[in-house]
């Protein structure tokens, strides 16, 4: 059967021409912001605000508790959800010393992917 994209009048085109969504692109330029973050912990500023996991070595980072009631989830929170939500699939074919264009182009082909098969 046809899928109705009433709602959702450009995912064909979307899915034709292969481009990402606009959260897939919110998930694409958090993440590579990230990396680079680690990767050279630099600024030192923002370096300091993520916490490695101390009992997993697969560079998970343990993200800062936070209250419904007294504040939304903020920086910090959502960028740990991100690169704890990505960063399996990457390193499953880079590593932290694959340069920051090739990590960027893998994790492009792997939420188109997830975009087509939603």
């Amino acid at each position: 059967t046809k899928k109705n994209f009433e709602l959702e009048h450009t995912k064909p085109i979307i899915n034709s021409e292969k481009l990402l969504s606009i959260h897939h692109l919110h998930i694409q330029h958090t993440f590579i912001e990230l990396f680079k973050i680690m990767k050279d912990r630099l600024p030192a500023s923002l370096y300091e605000l993520f916490t490695l996991s101390p009992r997993i070595s697969s560079l998970l980072m343990c993200p800062l508790k936070f209250s419904l009631e007294i504040s939304k989830p903020n920086f910090v929170y959502i960028r740990c959800l991100v690169w704890n939500g990505t960063i399996n699939h990457v390193l499953d074919t880079c590593n932290p010393l694959t340069p920051i264009q090739t990590i960027s182009l893998y994790l492009t082909l792997l939420l188109i992917q997830i975009f087509l098969h939603q």
